[in-house]
Order: C-alpha cells, then structure tokens, then sequence
C-alpha cells in the first residue's frame, strides 16, 4: 500500500524523483536482489530500491510509515529466525493465510505528542483520566445496536439477550464518562450525510434527568469546508521543524548515551539521527553477526568455566557455544557463506583456547556482558549513559581489569586508527576503540551501586593475524577521561537540541 501511494504520489520519494523510465530498472534490481540474497537482505533492498523508505520518511505522518516498516522488518526476522530457508515464497505464503483469516500484525511502536490530544475507544480509556474528555457520536447506532456477526454460536452456548448487551454498554458510557477530571462534552449528530434523521442513545436521554446544559450547533458552510480542507489536505501551515521536534521528543525522553551511540554521532550526525534513533530497518552484515556469536561462545564458555568444579574451560564447550549461536542467525546467510564462516569459528577458536584458555584456572570473581548505567555529572549538565561490558575481571574491591573482544584484522590501517587516542589523523577526536575504553572507565567509577577503578583495559582480538594473537591496551589517564567527558557533553547537549549534522565522507549513505 506504501509502495502504491508513493507512485501515485507523481513518483516523488522524498527529495528524489523516480522517472517512470526508471521503474524498469528497480524491477531488473530487485530481480538481481532476489536471486543472490537472503530474505532479510531483499526486504531491505525493497526498502530502499523502490523509494518507499524515502517516502515514509518524507511523510508529514512519519511516525506511523516508519514504524509500521519497522514492524514487517522484524515480523520477517522472527519467522525467519524459526526456520533458516525462510524464503520469498515462504513470506507470501504466510501473508496470504493472514489476509484469508484477516490477522493483522500490530504495529510495535506508536509515537505520541506531549502537547497532543489523545483519539481512544472508550474500552481503552479504562484506568486513565484527562482534564476535558469529548465523546462524540453517541447516537443509537453505535451504542445501542448490536454489530452483526459474521459467524453463528455452537448450540450448545447460551446467548446473552438485549438487555445484558444494553446493560454492557451503559457500564462502558459510564467509564467514558468519568475519565474527566474538570469537564465532559457528550455530543451526537441529529442528522446523517444524506439529511436522514439520527436517534440519540438512550443514553443521552438518561442523562437528561440532572442538572445539564444542552447546546444544539449548527456548522455554517465556510465551517465545514475548512474542516473537510484540514481532513483532506492537513495544517499546511506546519512546520517541517516542528513536527520534527514533536517526533523526536518521545524518543530522546529517557534517551541514555552508550559508547556506540557516542563513536556513530562523531563519525555522522545524520546516520545517528537516521540508525539510532529512528532505528531504520536493515539486516546485520555477516561480519557483525560472526562477531556476535564469538563473543557468545565466550561469554557461554567462562560462565561454564566459573561454575564448573575444576574452574577450567572446556574447548567442547566453546566450539559448540559458537556454533549455536552462529546457526540461530542462519537466515542471515546463504548456504556457502555460513559454511565458510562456520568452519573460519572452528578453525580459529581452538587456537585462540589453545593460546590463552587450555592452561587458565579462574579462581577470582568475573562477570560476563556486565549492563551498568548511571548519570555522569558533566561541566554544565547530568548526563544519563549505560554501556554492556564484554568481561570485568576483578583484582581487589576497588579495582578492576576490562576485556573487550574483536573479530578482524588488528593489524589493518582501519583498526590501527580506532586505537589511537586523539591525533592529527582523528581531529584529535580520538578512535572509536580508544573512547570506548575510556568510556568504560568512566561509567565503572561512576557506578552508583558499586563504583570501580579501571587499571588495565584491553581489546583481544580473536582472529589471528600470520598466526600470532593480539592484544591491544588502552592507556586510561585522567587527560583521557576529561577529553571523553567533554564528548559526551558535546553529543548528548547536540542531541537533544536536534542537531544532526552531516559527514564529508562521499561513501556515506545519508551524507553521501
């Protein structure tokens, strides 16, 4: 329905205009896409390719198409993710039988507006109150008559009669009624589209009995044309920035700064604003994905290890860890590149236990993808930040040792240059490895429940490079914590404020 109402939108998808010529070259696109591409992958190409991604975006009701992506997207992960040949067919398969038995997905996510008003069905006004409450329509039509039902009860159940109906609806009025804290307008029309007259509920009636005020409006024709230009054409006069502003509010309430969200706004303010924060759908890249099941077969390996009566690890249990986890995400890959990333865990992690687990016996307190947030005390503001910390071996009561692991080369230019602390080469901003290090330093010492000192923190990259392992460690100085603590003032104030900036780099999706 997205895909039908950009192209009758005159082809314009955002700032971009797809020329009808051009729509061949989208099917040929997607044609390629389908064929080379798991399922996840084709989704996002269709996303993206057609210009439906650029529509929703550009849509004065954003919220909704962005989420309402957002919900397919993952509605296909979760059936893909229970069978791993989930495929084209399968999706079309299953929203055939949706549509035939009328399931609908629920949307996963609803932006609201602080200031807004708030349009619900009075059994989902239950609990809630409101300073003014208006129920319109209430006509005999739709409280007092029964909807005709499209199926027929077994004989063996009892229908209910009118009156316990009746009686249902009225306790329901009466919920409407007494969401409102200082006043309730009851209104109903005496009259429909075709002139026809309207009967009012019976509860309009019921009510006339105390001590009410009655108001009868008639709308003039200059009245009821500008409604019906506000219904069809919407508030033109309303700002772009404004309704950014009121989009946005929600999402940055409760809003905490993690290291990534920290390295993202650095590198691009408008890929955080577009991948962060509206969380636009895409599929993880096989890299990350074998990335995440070796820190899986780790973190599941030292917790056997911690519990076991020998305190050792167990290569059975490594291997095995990471093949779990690395088969959970499958869909993610076609039947060679999971073969090939497969027997790549298999080869490397025995070295790696080889190397540095076989002979280890943990005999001090560990913990394991340890969650810590608090709010750190800045120059001018508190700033809210958490972080998820791969392992924390603890020396003494007061001071700690950080392990953050990596897959990749450690040796490439790309990864040399997320070492460095601030240089020339980095704006003197610093690498993303090196501040997230140092961001963990800070976030462990300013732990409200028990706060840490950071003495040794290292990146252990799991990949042998020419067969040698490699362990990168990260100098923590006071000089190092201001500059990060200066960075995270910087983005968190530039992110509240709305400010999402552009990059230089010509390979950037958004800024590109």
């Amino acid at each position: 329905d997205m895909l039908l109402a950009s192209i009758e939108d005159e082809g314009k998808f955002g700032d971009k205009v797809i020329l009808k010529s051009e729509y061949g070259e989208v099917i040929c696109d997607l044609e390629k896409s389908f064929h080379t591409n798991k399922i996840l992958n084709f989704v996002e190409d269709i996303f993206n390719t057609t210009g439906i991604l650029q529509w929703a975006l550009s849509h004065s009701n954003k919220g909704f198409y962005l989420n309402a992506l957002s919900t397919f997207f993952h509605f296909i992960k979760e059936e893909a993710q229970k069978k791993t040949d989930f495929a084209v067919s399968d999706v079309l398969d299953l929203l055939q039988r949706m549509k035939r038995h009328d399931l609908k997905i629920s949307i996963e996510k609803a932006q609201y507006e602080k200031e807004g008003v708030n349009f619900i069905t009075a059994h989902s006004s239950k609990g809630l109150e409101f300073e003014y409450v208006f129920i319109k329509g209430v006509n005999k039509k739709v409280w007092d008559s029964q909807q005709r039902k499209n199926y027929h009860l077994p004989t063996t159940l009892i229908q209910g009669n009118a009156g316990d109906f009746l009686e249902e609806k009225r306790r329901l009025f009466f919920v409407a009624l007494t969401r409102a804290k200082k006043f309730v307008e009851v209104s109903y029309s005496k009259f429909d589209a075709n002139g026809k007259e309207l009967d009012t509920s019976t509860f309009i009636s019921e009510m006339q009995t105390g001590d009410i005020s009655e108001e009868s409006i008639q709308y003039s024709e200059d009245e009821v044309n500008s409604l019906l230009e506000i219904e069809f054409l919407g508030n033109i006069e309303k700002k772009i920035e404004d309704i950014e502003s009121s989009f946005l509010e929600p999402l940055l309430e409760n809003y905490a700064l993690s290291p990534t969200h920290l390295n993202k706004y650095l590198q691009c303010g408008k890929s955080f604003y577009f991948e962060s924060l509206l969380q636009i759908p895409s599929s993880m890249s096989s890299s990350a994905s074998f990335g995440n099941a070796i820190h899986k077969a780790l973190e599941k390996s030292t917790k056997s290890a911690i519990i076991s009566e020998s305190k050792k690890y167990d290569l059975s249990v490594l291997i095995e860890s990471f093949e779990k986890a690395l088969l959970k995400e499958k869909y993610l890959y076609s039947d060679d590149e999971y073969e090939k990333l497969k027997k790549h865990g298999e080869e490397i992690l025995p070295q790696y236990f080889n190397k540095y687990l076989r002979d280890t016996k943990l005999t001090h307190a560990i913990h394991t993808e340890k969650a810590v947030s608090t709010g750190i005390k800045c120059e001018n503001i508190t700033v809210p930040i958490k972080g998820k910390i791969d392992r924390i071996d603890y020396i003494n009561a007061t001071d700690v040792n950080v392990v953050d692991y990596k897959t990749g080369k450690p040796d490439s230019k790309w990864t040399k240059e997320k070492l460095l602390p601030p240089c020339e080469k980095n704006n003197e901003l610093g690498g993303d490895y090196w501040r997230q290090m140092i961001f963990y330093a800070i976030l462990l010492e300013n732990n409200p429940i028990a706060p840490k000192i950071l003495q040794s923190g290292y990146f252990d990259f799991v990949e042998p490079q020419k067969g040698e392992f490699h362990k990168e460690v990260i100098s923590v100085t006071s000089e190092a914590k201001k500059k990060v603590l200066s960075q995270i003032e910087s983005v968190y104030s530039s992110i509240q404020a709305g400010i999402f900036n552009e990059c230089d780099d010509e390979e950037c999706v958004w800024c590109g």
